[in-house]
């Protein structure tokens, strides 16, 4: 069980639930000024093998961590899967999706004789806000999206909009991103796709 700080003032706890030869869940519990604990949402994990990671950024305050599942099933099938990374903030005892974005997608689909594949794989990197101004982090992305032969590679910078509630996209230059990885003693890690 981890106790990450949630939401400022609220104690919360996290419990990962994993039972041989079934899915994993990772459980977020509110503690009720009663003692009691009180249900706030269960996420599916590495449901197919492979790792799921959690972490606990403070991407909107410096005082309140979000939950960043990275590496999380959404299907998988034959010739078919889908991750991707989700970033959960829990407000006013709510949980908030702010982040949603696709990690790896894969599908072959026949085209005649052949098999045309599309497929997209994405790295995120967490760009910190400076303490001094508590200003917000943001998320740097690399994408690349490859259909058949045809393969573009992006950078996009998500910033928290207050208003809406959640991070949305600009887009960067690659000379830009490497400029943001260089000053934050990030290391690149070059996607790929697989």
């Amino acid at each position: 069980m981890q106790s990450p700080q949630l939401e400022n003032g609220r104690k919360t706890a996290l419990l990962i639930f994993r039972i041989l030869g079934s899915p994993a869940y990772v459980t977020i519990l509110e503690q009720r000024p009663d003692q009691s604990w009180r249900l706030i949402n269960t996420y599916p994990l590495d449901t197919y093998g492979l790792a799921t990671t959690i972490t606990f950024p403070a991407l909107i305050r410096p005082d309140e961590h979000q939950i960043m599942i990275s590496h999380r099933p959404l299907g998988h099938g034959s010739n078919y899967w889908h991750y991707d990374t989700l970033v959960v903030r829990i407000y006013e005892g709510r949980p908030e999706i702010v982040f949603d974005e696709v990690e790896e997608l894969h599908f072959d689909f026949p085209e005649g004789r052949s098999s045309a594949a599309q497929q997209e794989s994405a790295h995120f990197y967490v760009i910190p806000g400076d303490d001094d101004s508590q200003s917000r982090s943001e998320i740097l992305e690399e994408q690349v999206i490859q259909q058949h032969t045809q393969t573009v590679r992006r950078w996009r910078l998500f910033s928290w909009d207050s208003v809406d509630g959640r991070f949305w996209p600009q887009p960067l230059s690659k000379e830009d991103a490497f400029g943001l990885l260089k000053v934050n003693k990030l290391t690149y890690k070059r996607v790929r796709i697989k």
